[in-house]
């Protein structure tokens, strides 16, 4: 559609009046994600839409990626992810021992102890808990020493391809001075 100019007469308040009328229907943020691909389509340049939608310019262009490649899904709310810890005390205390052992207490009576020279099996018991809900992902991602970004990595790549993702496939080369891991 080419619109050079649009010479007809344009009415602010009109306007104004379908736009609220539209953020009631669809929300704000999807009316804004409409106008923004519209502008988009139109041919104008993510900085000016930025500029004007708030919106920053990698933004513009991941919404419109994710427009083209998914489709009207595309313009809905994507809910942030909430943190790992709902702020509840969790039921599950998590230690290090002296000796590198990582001690969990479970509700009840029961300790699972995982040996410090194991890091495999503190990585899927860990992810377990996580995926059975035991654990908040923050609690699973001090239990291995992790940052929550890579236990999320740890927990996509268990999702993806189990456990079998979780060993260490780094090769250990020997050097004058003990094992070094390659980077």
């Amino acid at each position: 559609m080419d619109c050079p100019g649009f010479t007809g007469h344009r009415s602010p308040a009109i306007g104004r009046r379908r736009l609220e009328k539209a953020a009631a229907v669809l929300g704000h943020g999807t009316t804004t994600r409409l106008l923004c691909f519209a502008l988009y389509l139109m041919g104008f340049s993510r900085r000016d839409i930025a500029r004007v939608s708030g919106y920053r310019v990698a933004g513009l262009k991941s919404l419109v990626d994710r427009i083209m490649t998914g489709g009207l899904v595309g313009f809905a709310d994507r809910p942030r992810v909430p943190p790992a810890s709902t702020g509840k005390p969790s039921s599950v205390q998590l230690s290090n021992g002296a000796d590198g052992t990582r001690r969990i207490a479970l509700p009840g009576s029961a300790t699972m102890v995982i040996p410090g020279h194991d890091p495999l099996a503190a990585k899927v018991v860990s992810v377990v808990l996580v995926n059975s809900g035991i654990i908040a992902k923050n609690e699973g991602a001090a239990l291995l020493g992790y940052t929550p970004k890579a236990f999320n990595r740890l927990l996509k790549k268990y999702g993806t391809d189990g456990s079998a993702a979780l060993i260490d496939r780094r090769v250990v080369r020997v050097v004058s001075g003990g094992p070094h891991r390659r980077p």
